[in-house]
């Protein structure tokens, strides 16, 4: 999300970490290293994570795009977690 709380783009996690995730965005506009802006993930509550239709819980994170790799019409970003949102 930008500044503004437009969404710039959907993506795919590919690899999550405690200080960071990796993922596979279409759609946007080319991002640069150091940027910041908002990221909303859905995360499968655990006790839903089994059947179909899973519940899930949306989390906020204020990012800083650390690695930028053009993957054909598609862009894989490394994001840094900087705060938790509430």
């Amino acid at each position: 999300m930008d500044p503004g709380g437009r969404i710039l783009g959907n993506g795919r996690t590919t690899n999550v970490s405690a200080s960071g995730l990796f993922a596979v965005f279409s759609r946007i506009k080319a991002p640069h290293d150091q940027q910041e802006f908002v990221i909303e993930i859905e995360v499968p509550t655990i006790a839903s994570y089994r059947g179909r239709g899973a519940k899930v819980r949306r989390v906020r994170y204020r990012v800083r795009t650390v690695r930028v790799q053009q993957m054909g019409h598609m862009f894989g970003l490394g994001l840094e977690f900087l705060e938790k949102l509430v």
